[in-house]
């Protein structure tokens, strides 16, 4: 079975499809966004760093074949992503003249693979359950967020919500099945066993 970003991927190949860019750059926007604020880039920097990665996706898209054994779209845009970081910070050092360390060096102790991979599944995760919130009654979102998510006790999420606690165990097993579901189909089930 095709997953939906593998669909997608195949559909951002018409670089007219403005649909297809749009659910691509809220995916992955977020991704790159996070991952170079993490490695200490300014938000100007950051800007430019993701507007180069989505406009070499842009560029070259057309010539990427998914195909998983000669390796996936995550290890593609992780790698374009921590080299543009790289140039990025190459030309902050020629224009400051110097060789002190500044972006990136106290980061984190993570190495940025290691960073773009956490980042990913926290976004996919994010965008997934952005899309069951607009599935469900806000009340039943708001129920699973307080007992799911924010790990309130069932006796404080029932009174505030007005829920028996069946009800809320129900749910919440509904709305994690869900989750793992439009997971499994954004990922697929190859990267969600390697997480």
């Amino acid at each position: 079975m095709e997953t939906t970003r593998a669909s997608l991927l195949l559909r951002i190949r018409d670089r007219d499809d403005s649909a297809a860019w749009a659910e691509f750059d809220a995916i992955y926007r977020p991704i790159l966004t996070r991952l170079c604020m993490a490695r200490g880039f300014d938000q100007s920097g950051t800007d430019d760093i993701v507007q180069q990665c989505m406009l070499t996706v842009h560029r070259h898209i057309g010539g990427f074949e998914y195909d998983q054994a000669k390796g996936r779209f995550k290890s593609w845009l992780r790698t374009m992503a921590i080299n543009q970081m790289k140039n990025q910070w190459r030309g902050q050092q020629e224009v400051q003249g110097g060789t002190s360390l500044g972006v990136g060096e106290a980061a984190s102790i993570e190495s940025p693979e290691q960073a773009f991979d956490k980042i990913w599944m926290e976004e996919h995760l994010s965008y997934c359950l952005q899309a069951i919130r607009n599935e469900i009654e806000p009340h039943a979102y708001e129920a699973f967020r307080l007992y799911a998510l924010e790990e309130r006790s069932p006796e404080e999420v029932c009174a505030q919500v007005g829920m028996e606690p069946a009800q809320l165990y129900r749910l919440k097993y509904k709305v994690t099945q869900r989750l793992a579901d439009k997971m499994r189909e954004l990922l697929g089930d190859e990267e969600l066993e390697a997480e």
